[in-house]
């Protein structure tokens, strides 16, 4: 078995939890580690000093700009 670190990272980006765990592969870690993860929060996994997974920030609809039809203004 290898340790693992998890950390859950909150909707805002703030990190939520870190847990140190033991598992048997690098899949489980990760599938714990998704597991643990409430609505709307990101986890990474990491081996040691290499980072396994993380999953990209989810960014909420309302900041993305709308694609505007027509021509350019300049």
């Amino acid at each position: 078995m290898q340790d693992y670190e998890t950390r859950i990272f909150s909707h805002t980006g703030t990190l939520s939890l870190v847990a140190v765990v033991s598992h048997f592969s690098d899949f489980a870690a990760i599938r714990a580690a998704q597991k643990m993860c409430n609505e709307g929060e990101t986890a990474e996994v990491w081996r040691e000093d290499d980072c396994i997974y993380n999953e990209p920030p989810r960014q909420p609809l309302g900041l993305v700009w709308p694609i505007r039809a027509g021509k350019a203004s300049g």
